[in-house]
């Protein structure tokens, strides 16, 4: 897991986020993920949170700052973007952060 400073979350985010973990941290997205509506924010704070916004922007081909704005700004991706995301938060799930990052810088 990355520091906050390389998630691109502000500090509060990111200790909320780590230190209380999804039961209070992501109550409200996990509603809004189980009822089909913002699945893409979850996964967004959780790419934010494993590869830093940095890399998962770069992966998605986006600034980091736009991958923030997803998040910060309520912000949505393209469609295509959106698949993109999808499949990134997939590979990291299975096969981890690190063997994503290693995967690319080799």
């Amino acid at each position: 897991m990355v520091s906050y400073r390389q998630s691109g979350l502000c500090n509060g985010c990111y200790a909320i986020a780590v230190r209380c973990g999804t039961a209070l941290a992501w109550r409200r997205e996990y509603r809004a993920w189980r009822d089909g509506t913002a699945r893409w924010r979850l996964m967004v704070l959780e790419l934010a949170t494993e590869l830093g916004a940095d890399w998962a922007g770069q992966l998605l081909g986006v600034t980091a700052e736009e991958f923030r704005s997803w998040w910060f700004g309520g912000a949505r991706p393209d469609t295509d973007t959106m698949r993109a995301l999808a499949r990134l938060h997939r590979r990291v799930t299975t096969d981890g952060a690190r063997a994503v990052l290693e995967e690319m810088r080799g």
